[in-house]
Formats: C-alpha cells, structure tokens, sequence
C-alpha cells in the first residue's frame, strides 16, 4: 500500500512540475512579445501601449517567479497540505475537516512561541508544519517517514512537532477546555437522552493508553495495571451532555485507581452543589465530592434479578452515558495514543490533552447536536 501511495505521489508531482514548467514558457514567450514596440503606433498611443505593456510585464515578471518557486518546491517536498483533494484525504491524515484546519492554523497564527532549540525552520510553510504536526498524531507517522514525506530530514520533523505541540495546547485545550461549562449552560444544549439527567453536569470515566517499559523498576511497578496486565497511563475524561469534551486530566501511571485519579485530577473544585456526575457502576467516588453534589451510576444487582424500576434505571443511565465511551473512541482514532514510548512520557499529557481538544473541532458526538450545528450554519 506504501509503494502504491509513493508511487502516486510521485506522478501527482511530476504532472504538476511539468504543467507549471509549460506554463512558465508561455508566460515567458508572452513577455519577450511584450518588449517588441508594435510598429505604425502613434507616439501618444505607442507612450500609452508601452506603460501598459511594462506594467503587465512586471505582473508577468512574478507571476513567473512564483511558479519557479512552485517548481522548486514540488522537488524538494513531495508532500504537503496542498495535495489534500477533499474533506475525507483531511480527516486521514488530520481528523479534521479542511474549513476547520484553515482555522486551526488561523489561531495557531496568534500564538507566540519559540522553535524547538532556537532552531527556525524555513524549508515548510507555517500552515504545512501544522499539518506535518496533526499527521503525526494522527496517524503516528515515524519521524523518518514524515521526514520523507515532506523532503525534510526528520530531525526536523523532530523540532516541528516539538515546536507545535505546545502551540496546539494552547489553542484546543488552554484556551477552550480551562473551565467545565456550568450546569445553566448544559441546560441550553440538553439532548433528549438527558431527559431524566436535567442536573448532569459531566459524564466522566477513566481510559488507559498502553506505553513502553520504563527502565526503572519503581515506574515500572507504578505503570504495571493489575487489570490490564500491562504498562499503561491512564487519563480521566469527561464530556457534557451535549457530547462535547470539557475536561481532561493530565496522565497517570497505570497502578493508580480511578478513585485517586478524581481526587487528585482538579475536577471537584469545579462542581457546585446540585451537580451531577453519570459513571460507570465502578466508579464509587460519591464521598470524594462536595455536598450537594450527587454521583448516578446504575444500581448494582442485590437480589436474584433487578427489579422495573432499577432496570429503567439501567437504561436511562447507559443512553446517556454513551457518549463518554464515543469520546473515548475518537480518542484513540489518534494513533499516536495507541503506544507511548519512553521518548515520549514527558510529553504524555500534553499529547492527550492536544487529542481531546481536537475531538471538539471534529462532528459532534451526538446526533441531534449535528442537526443544530448544521441549522446553525446555514442561518
């Protein structure tokens, strides 16, 4: 499938080299034609004809540069956001649409930083070392062959990500997800399956993502889930009832409990007496919060069989809560989640926090809020 993939992109670009190469010697033809005076002019009109023709000469001049340019540019880097064709060739390699990566790039535009080891890169435009970014968690390229791709060495495609990541951060996460939407705000937003949950606040649960070894053998006892029987991290997540992302912890060592994680997360500052929280039946956290706040999970079997009115509740509980497992499979459609290496713990919960904020750029979770938002659109 690579050498399928590389060998169209390699004739893509060769058809596109060769029309601007034709292109280029037309233009040039027509400005050679354009500095011959047209003989039997008069001097009033030839003085006229000449300006004329040196002002389309010089537009001629650049328009000629700037293919040139293009030209070099499709030789040194074979890849690019110029070649996605549609909406479908972004979300592969983005998870975005095309509008929205314009705006993504539009807002990282006014974020001020510093390339990763003072190094600037030149050879990429901004807008394609966004995109290079967004590749890599999207589909968790190597280095290497992002390197490949957009004819750069992939020490540099190192920096960029390096670079980006935090200019993200601050775009999809800080400045979007710093605060869970209050309770009067859901209100505004409330899908029918929250009929019965006009209080909720956040459904939240607690997902894992695997990751290497480490080398110590304390980190590697704290990282080591006695569930899973593997090395892994784990975040706590949660969304509103209008199924966006409000709330993302940083990452956590695999050993740690869902319970230890909600405590220590930051999450109950921001409850208010009245809240309340959906869960999966084993998250018992309900005296972990404040007073008033109140914590739904689905009963637990007692007796032989669950009675009407706990088997209603069930399933009340289970169409509302959901969502939360449709966030968390979104979540790892990024492939960089799928396995965390050692090179890559110190940035783990930046990583996740970038790929939770990105799921609110994408369609909404939730049906009937894609009716809204589409309503919306077209007023």
């Amino acid at each position: 499938m690579l050498k399928e993939e590389v060998r169209r992109l390699r004739s893509n670009h060769e058809a596109e080299t060769f029309s601007m190469k034709k292109e280029i010697e037309m233009l040039k033809e027509e400005v050679r034609r354009l500095e011959v005076p047209t003989l039997g002019s008069s001097p009033a009109n030839f003085s006229f004809s000449s300006s004329f023709y040196e002002a389309e000469k010089y537009f001629m001049e650049k328009k000629i540069e700037s293919l040139e340019e293009e030209v070099r540019r499709c030789r040194t880097q074979p890849f690019g956001f110029s070649n996605i064709a549609n909406d479908k060739m972004c979300a592969y390699y983005t998870g975005l649409q095309i509008q929205v990566f314009e705006v993504i790039v539009k807002l990282c535009s006014l974020i001020k930083f510093d390339y990763y080891d003072n190094k600037r890169v030149v050879m990429l435009s901004f807008k394609d070392q966004i995109f290079l970014t967004l590749c890599k968690l999207r589909t968790n390229f190597a280095y290497s062959d992002l390197g490949w791709r957009f004819g750069i060495s992939a020490t540099t495609a190192f920096r960029i990500c390096n670079t980006f990541l935090p200019v993200l951060h601050k775009v999809v996460f800080q400045s979007i997800m710093d605060k869970v939407p209050s309770r009067k705000k859901n209100e505004t937003s409330l899908p029918l399956s929250f009929a019965s949950f006009t209080s909720c606040r956040i459904i939240g649960d607690c997902t894992e993502m695997r990751c290497e070894v480490p080398k110590r053998m304390d980190y590697q006892k704290l990282t080591f889930s006695t569930y899973k029987h593997y090395n892994d991290l784990k975040v706590f997540l949660c969304v509103g009832p209008n199924g966006s992302v409000t709330f993302c912890s940083k990452c956590y060592p695999g050993s740690t409990s869902d319970k230890e994680i909600f405590k220590d997360c930051g999450i109950i500052d921001q409850l208010r007496s009245g809240d309340m929280i959906l869960a999966d039946k084993g998250f018992l956290i309900s005296d972990c919060v404040r007073q008033g706040v109140t914590v739904n999970i689905p009963p637990f079997l007692c007796t032989r069989q669950f009675t009407p009115s706990q088997v209603s509740k069930t399933r009340n509980i289970a169409q509302a809560r959901i969502h939360i497992e449709h966030a968390n499979a979104r979540l790892k459609n990024f492939k960089i989640l799928e396995f965390f290496p050692r090179t890559l713990f110190d940035k783990a919960s930046i990583v996740v926090q970038v790929c939770a904020g990105l799921i609110n750029f994408q369609n909404p979770l939730i049906r009937e809020m894609e009716q809204d938002f589409y309503a919306v659109e077209d007023e």
